[in-house]
């Protein structure tokens, strides 16, 4: 087949696109650094990449729920701590109480005021919230107000405090198979090991109420008895005590584990981001060799153009 010039002019024109469509491609590459901007850029690649960058979400989200479980440790363990404090508060009250010789009604209602204001802090902490409104003791039941006063006594002091929270802990998931207590219950202020004597304190609420009373001696007590109801109340408040130390030791450890786990969740993020990098970034020296290359091809293919116009224009004058 005879090779005319207008197919030598057609085939140049195809090459000199082609050639100026990759010039174009390695200079928007030098341009913004990235070498991947289409998939057709390097297929097998681009999918690695969308799927770094997937991932890459996904761990972003376990880092900002991490977050959000640190805010909750710290506040709970704050508010244990200050729990901690009112009992030993306390528990010094009941001491001083139980060591004196003889009854004097108006230094132990000074007392048991102290306790009054003992069970109000203690309410307090139980009832904290975090900024968005959930309550750091209410387990699952987040929404809830843990701890509410149903029964009062004449004077409008608290005989009754009812938990409504939950008592499963709040769990989230904060990696792939992970999960932590982000929110725990109630029980904490429980006490530990209680019997089953509907008389005896059942939680930290209860000694409280009832080593008040006895401080007042509501039920006319013999100073014996009103002694022995006491030292019954300071064990009943280390129990408590006992087991809120427990659980902040328990926050502790869940602490440490948490900052492990967010090491390794953004080593992995940045392990990713460094591949993704690897895998979009331009070689600089490498495409500016490659973009010289094009250029010459390009000026050559221009040139080429115009000798095989100018030979079919002198074909035509011929």
């Amino acid at each position: 087949m005879r090779v005319t010039n207008e197919m030598q002019f057609a085939g140049l024109l195809r090459n000199t696109q082609r050639t100026l469509a990759n010039m174009t491609k390695v200079q928007d590459q030098v341009a913004s650094g990235v070498r991947l901007q289409r998939p057709s850029d390097g297929p097998a690649e681009m999918v690695r990449v969308l799927k770094n960058r997937q991932d890459d979400a996904r761990l972003s989200v376990h880092l900002a729920t991490i977050r959000d479980v640190n805010v909750a440790l710290d506040a709970s363990t704050t508010a244990l701590t200050g729990a901690k404090d009112v009992l030993t508060h306390a528990k010094d009250i009941a001491l001083q109480a139980a060591n004196t010789a003889t009854s004097d009604p108006t230094a132990d209602e000074a007392l048991a005021q102290e306790i009054d204001g003992a069970l109000n802090s203690l309410m307090q902490i139980a009832n904290r919230k975090l900024s968005d409104g959930r309550s750091l003791f209410a387990g699952t039941a987040s929404q809830t107000t843990p701890f509410v006063v149903t029964t009062k006594d004449s004077a409008g002091r608290p005989t009754q405090i009812d938990y409504q929270g939950s008592h499963e802990s709040s769990q989230v998931l904060v990696g792939p198979g992970q999960t932590f207590d982000a929110l725990i219950p109630g029980d904490v202020f429980q006490m530990p090991n209680a019997t089953s004597n509907p008389s005896d304190a059942k939680d930290a609420f209860q000694v409280l109420m009832k080593l008040r009373d006895d401080i007042r001696n509501t039920s006319g007590l013999s100073t014996t008895d009103r002694n022995a109801a006491l030292t019954k109340h300071i064990d009943g408040l280390d129990r408590v005590s006992t087991g809120v130390l427990e659980s902040l030791a328990t926050q502790g450890v869940q602490s440490e584990l948490l900052t492990q786990w967010t090491d390794r969740v953004t080593n992995l993020q940045t392990s990713l981001q460094k591949q993704n990098a690897d895998l979009e970034s331009v070689d600089v020296a490498a495409a500016i060799t490659e973009l010289t290359q094009q250029q010459n091809l390009y000026r050559i293919s221009l040139s080429l153009i115009q000798q095989v116009n100018s030979l079919s224009l002198a074909d035509f004058l011929r």
